[in-house]
């Protein structure tokens, strides 16, 4: 956490080199309401659960699933990567029930044409719910997420 304030100045000077003042507002009013000067988790749950999730923002949800993935995860013990896989894949499901509830079949549609090739070719559990036919691919676990 030492190096913070260092990429901190570094984030300010670029923003002023190319002139994103508002940018630079928001970055130091956001700095000033950072009490931990670290990895605010309540931010990031909100900004799933009451901008992602019912915004019915699929890239932005992904995106942020693998940067989280590049820049936390990859950090993390190896004992973390089966919760750290069920996390994502339950937010990938509450993406698709949220889409599913509101009515539309355009984002479920979106959601799988951009990332169903990738979720397919996973190793992670979110493939066994994704697809593979019928029958969910012979996962046992298809009929507890999709019922007939």
């Amino acid at each position: 956490m030492d190096a913070l304030p260092y990429v901190d100045s570094l984030i300010r000077e670029y923003m002023l080199f190319r002139g994103f003042v508002s940018s630079l507002e928001a970055f130091s009013r956001d700095l000033e309401a950072d009490p931990g000067c670290g990895l605010q988790a309540d931010r990031i749950a909100d900004l799933v659960f009451r901008k992602l999730l019912p915004g019915l923002d699929c890239q932005a949800l992904v995106a942020l699933l693998e940067h989280l993935n590049g820049v936390l995860y990859s950090r993390l013990d190896s004992r973390a990567e089966p919760l750290v896989a069920a996390v994502e894949a339950d937010l990938l499901r509450a993406f698709l029930v949220a889409a599913a509830s509101a009515g539309r079949t355009d984002k479920v549609a979106e959601f799988f044409k951009l990332y169903g090739p990738q979720l397919l070719s996973s190793s992670s559990s979110s493939a066994g719910w994704a697809g593979g036919g019928e029958g969910g691919g012979g996962s046992p676990d298809w009929r507890d997420w999709f019922v007939l």
